[in-house]
């Protein structure tokens, strides 16, 4: 949530108090009165302020939150002037847990929309931190690149999801996610083909996921190679590449003809849309028209409902993500998740992704 005028902390706490009202009262279901609790995490932005920080503020103070009171409704306040501290432990906390094994890869399914099977995992980095629980990456990314880590961090990353995959089908294929700083890294490739090749895995069942903001970021330093080397390297291994939230930069077309794409994800913000907003639809629409003419295949990200999904299929688009299918998958739920529900995503009974 965003919030303006919001100018002090006690005005962020009045804030805070009516969103947990609100959240408390009581829902009525068939069985009686439901009543939940919230953790709220607050960050106050200052004149500096970037989007990516603010939001990785407030998601560590909403963690800070839950750890405090084991999720009663407190809140937990992070501003600018202590975050440098906060900061320099979180790195060193990361440090030792990629070290630790705390850093995972939960995988969630990609789906083919008119058969209902799973064709495809995307690895999304989860830190099971001691003390702030299970972390998302928007809380440590960007942490990790400001650290030098963003390197191991993606190895790690790959070790867990080439792991998670060794077992199933080989058809189905894996989505790895990359930094500015692997896609600058002159040792990539080897460090990648030989993590692939120790879980026996075949490079082509790769599919390297790129944003516009990591392909024209660049990392200074000496072993830096551009982008365009790395993507060719790893295409001739034989993994294939994902222009990953399409229609959200200033350059999405060009990086269409800039490099050697298959695939392109349509960002959820637009299929948040989809049903209710002529406009998001006619860009999912145009995606999907363009993509077809050009071979590429397209994914829909972000799905939740039966009635984007119907949409989505009705528009052309023949695969998608999101909640609806199934949640990102912890290691240890792959297997039984791709069991149950590999052939048909609706089949059989859903299984906890915890």
């Amino acid at each position: 949530m965003l919030a303006l005028g919001v100018a002090d902390r006690q005005s962020g706490q009045a804030l805070c108090d009516r969103i947990d009202g609100t959240l408390s009262m009581p829902y009525l279901l068939a069985e009686g009165p439901v009543r939940v609790t919230a953790s709220v995490g607050l960050a106050l932005a200052d004149h500096d302020a970037t989007v990516t920080g603010l939001l990785a503020d407030a998601d560590l103070a909403m963690y800070e939150a839950k750890a405090a009171r084991g999720g009663e409704p407190v809140r937990s306040v992070a501003q600018r002037h202590r975050n440098a501290n906060q900061r320099r432990r979180l790195a060193d906390d990361l440090a030792a847990g990629l070290q630790r094994g705390e850093v995972v890869a939960y995988l969630q399914p990609v789906v083919e929309i008119d058969s209902g099977a799973t064709v495809g995992l995307e690895a999304l980095a989860r830190w099971h931190h001691p003390a702030l629980g299970v972390l998302s990456p928007i809380a440590f990314l960007d942490l990790a690149e400001d650290a030098g880590l963003d390197l191991l961090l993606g190895d790690v990353v790959a070790h867990s999801a080439c792991s998670s995959v060794t077992s199933l089908p080989p058809h189905i294929l894996l989505g790895l996610n990359l930094s500015v700083g692997q896609l600058s890294d002159r040792g990539l490739c080897d460090r990648l083909g030989h993590i692939v090749a120790a879980h026996g895995l075949s490079p082509e069942r790769l599919v390297i996921e790129i944003t516009e903001h990591a392909t024209i970021a660049r990392r200074a330093g000496g072993g830096r190679v551009s982008p365009e080397h790395t993507l060719d390297e790893l295409r001739s291994m034989g993994a294939t590449l994902c222009l990953d939230d399409f229609g959200t930069g200033y350059s999405s077309l060009t990086h269409i003809r800039r490099f050697p794409l298959a695939t392109v994800k349509i960002d959820r913000s637009f299929v948040n849309g989809v049903c209710d907003h002529a406009e998001d639809r006619a860009v999912v629409a145009a995606v999907v028209g363009m993509s077809s003419t050009l071979g590429l295949a397209v994914v829909a990200e972000g799905v939740e409902t039966e009635q984007q999904l119907r949409t989505l299929r009705d528009l052309g688009c023949h695969l998608a993500q999101g909640h609806l299918f199934s949640a990102a998958l912890a290691p240890t739920a792959v297997e039984p998740w791709m069991a149950a529900h590999g052939e048909n995503w609706r089949a059989g009974t859903a299984v906890s992704t915890s």
